[in-house]
């Protein structure tokens, strides 16, 4: 209940301009870091022309990353953070194999 009462909030009122800018970040040093080998950088472009057919593609991402705004977030989060999306999932120690 407490991940859908964050959800509603996000659909209401969407994320300070601070969250955004640490979301780009981390996604921007992750795409870096990704690519700082050989085997990283055929990794991402292998992917995203799996993905879109592109495989120069992941270089437009980095740029639309710093174009997120709050609407974005909001409109992003209407579409998909639905509670009939929503996904459980749970883990009881010892069952099926599972250890403590």
């Amino acid at each position: 209940k407490e991940v859908e009462a964050l959800f509603a909030e996000v659909q209401a009122k969407g994320v300070t301009p601070s969250e955004i800018q640490t979301a780009v970040r981390q996604l921007t040093v992750q795409t870096v870091d990704s690519v700082r080998t050989a085997q990283g950088l055929a990794n991402l472009i292998g992917t995203v022309d799996a993905i879109f057919g592109d495989p120069m593609r992941f270089r437009e991402d980095l740029a639309k990353y710093s174009r997120v705004t709050n609407q974005d977030v909001i409109r992003v989060a209407r579409r998909y953070l639905k509670p009939e999306r929503k996904n459980v999932v749970k883990l009881v120690p010892g069952a099926r194999g599972i250890s403590p």
